[in-house]
């Protein structure tokens, strides 16, 4: 289902609409949702989830504050939400790594939400070819290793 779900962002941000855009967005969101709940059913420590959740939510005001200002008033608070939700996701794995072992899901949910920077400064903030150049490979590669550890302890 996570899988599915990217995949059906993916398919929804190919073409420039704002429509397609939005529902995308959704997508992913809902992507991140189902990877935030497989980690907690996996299990996380919640000590070392609200430690990172600390850490995470300083990096996502800097985002947020270099990110909204280009973003136009109707898309800001589904973006606020993407934010927030890639940001606990990412907590999540670093709580269920805590509590469970295998680094590379961190790994993976780094590099997606470092894609996910990609997208968004390609979208809002200036479209360029280097947008792509290095989102790609992160967001790719986050998902082959999410699929990779989804059975290793």
């Amino acid at each position: 289902m996570r899988l599915g779900l990217s995949w059906w962002g993916d398919l929804l941000l190919i073409p420039r609409s704002k429509a397609l855009f939005r529902a995308g967005l959704v997508a992913f969101l809902c992507g991140h949702v189902a990877y935030a709940v497989a980690f907690g059913v996996r299990g996380v420590s919640w000590p070392a989830t609200g430690l990172a959740l600390a850490a995470i939510a300083v990096v996502a005001i800097g985002v947020a504050r270099w990110l909204l200002p280009h973003v136009e008033p109707a898309m800001r608070g589904p973006v606020r939400a993407y934010v927030i939700v890639i940001s606990a996701m990412v907590a999540l794995s670093i709580g269920t790594v805590a509590a469970r072992g295998n680094p590379w899901i961190v790994v993976a949910a780094l590099a997606f939400y470092l894609s996910d920077l990609s997208v968004a400064r390609d979208r809002f903030v200036a479209a360029t070819w280097w947008n792509k150049a290095w989102g790609w490979p992160l967001y790719f590669g986050a998902q082959l290793i999410f699929a990779w550890s989804a059975g290793r302890p």
